[in-house]
């Protein structure tokens, strides 16, 4: 089933009421939706005009207030747990367009701009390699936290979890945004894979006041229980438009949650 759906999810801190909420939970369908609104224009002009290419990024990447350059094609092997593919910090700018990133086993953070950071994720691939639920559980694909930070992308893919998709694996997120943070995504793909009976396994989140994550075309997919497309909570702002399609599969599921 294809819906059309104009609509933007939004929340509150706990305790206190939404405002700017419209939303539908819906059962397991495929929901078309488009969105023009304050957290769009918001999101967009946040977005700098372009990052200029600095240095070649050390390995691992990191830029901290400096610039650097992944070289495109490059392939980057993220292991062990708790390593961190690039990081982007107190304004450092990463671009890294026209990669390859595959996360092997543990809990990781694939992409990490924080404190002011930026990194740029245009036409770029990630995909966990991981096999096994303890090595895929709990998994992050791009994270932005902190006031200023951001992580953009234009034809970006993001896959989350055992590539069979039927290995059962639970908390994974594939881009989640906090502490006043932003991402945002054209015309990308996520697909959270964690089988079945996996639980929380979160596609595009916002959380926190003022974190904000916008999907302006491309499509989303999750494939396992409680699992949402696009999720807001405690203050964040999540937003759709230029015909998103999101489709979740199993119990509690929704396309947009707050």
């Amino acid at each position: 089933m294809l819906e059309s759906h104009f609509g933007w999810v939004t929340s509150q801190p706990t305790g206190k009421p939404s405002t700017l909420t419209k939303v539908r939970r819906f059962s397991p369908a495929i929901v078309r939706c488009h969105h023009i609104g304050f957290g769009a224009i918001a999101a967009l002009l946040a977005i700098s005009p372009g990052l200029a290419f600095g240095q070649a990024c050390p390995t691992p990447a990191v830029a901290d207030n400096a610039s650097c350059t992944v070289a495109p094609g490059t392939v980057t092997n993220v292991t062990p747990a708790g390593a961190v593919g690039y990081r982007a910090i107190n304004g450092g700018q990463i671009t890294a367009d026209g990669v390859t990133e595959k996360p092997r086993c543990g809990k990781y953070h694939r992409r990490i701009a924080e404190s002011g950071g930026t990194i740029s994720f245009n036409g770029s691939t990630l995909a966990t390699t991981a096999t096994t639920t303890a090595t895929s559980a709990g998994q992050i694909g791009l994270w932005a936290t902190g006031l200023g930070s951001a992580v953009n992308g234009t034809g970006a893919t993001i896959t989350m979890g055992p590539p069979n998709g039927t290995t059962i694996t639970s908390n994974m997120r594939g881009a989640i945004s906090d502490n006043g943070a932003s991402i945002v995504l054209f015309n990308s793909t996520i697909r959270m894979l964690g089988g079945g009976t996996g639980l929380n396994n979160h596609a595009l989140v916002a959380t926190g006041t003022g974190s904000a994550v916008s999907f302006l075309g491309g499509v989303i997919e999750t494939r396992s229980r409680t699992s949402y497309g696009v999720f807001a909570e405690d203050g964040g702002i999540a937003t759709l438009r230029n015909g998103a399609q999101v489709s979740t599969t199993g119990a509690g599921t929704a396309a947009m949650a707050s």
